[in-house]
């Protein structure tokens, strides 16, 4: 996923990359508006890495819970799962500092 060099910027693949849920997965997706709208806001460093982190805590049990083998969920969206935890550390991290990689 492309992550644009220029900090105000980083939001649009982001953005892109959450929608890949919208269908499937309505309340990550739900949960990542929340969390995105929150790093974008003027509110403290401190305030949005408790957002990311609560986001991060309900997108890792989402996925490793036993109900997603009963949604009959492919090894794929695993995989996808997993790739996206990596790459959303990534971009909220530069949300969040307005760093570059």
């Amino acid at each position: 996923m492309y992550m644009s060099e220029k900090p105000d910027e980083t939001h649009l693949g982001f953005l892109v990359m959450i929608s890949f849920f919208k269908d499937d997965f309505p309340w990550i997706y739900e949960i990542e508006k929340e969390t995105y709208e929150i790093l974008k806001s003027n509110k403290a460093v401190s305030t949005k890495e408790k957002a990311f982190m609560e986001f991060r805590r309900l997108l890792k049990r989402s996925y490793k819970h036993p109900i997603f083998m009963e949604m009959g969920v492919s090894k794929e969206s695993f995989m996808m799962m997993e790739e996206f935890m990596m790459m959303s550390d990534k971009f909220f991290d530069r949300m969040i500092h307005n760093t570059k990689e």
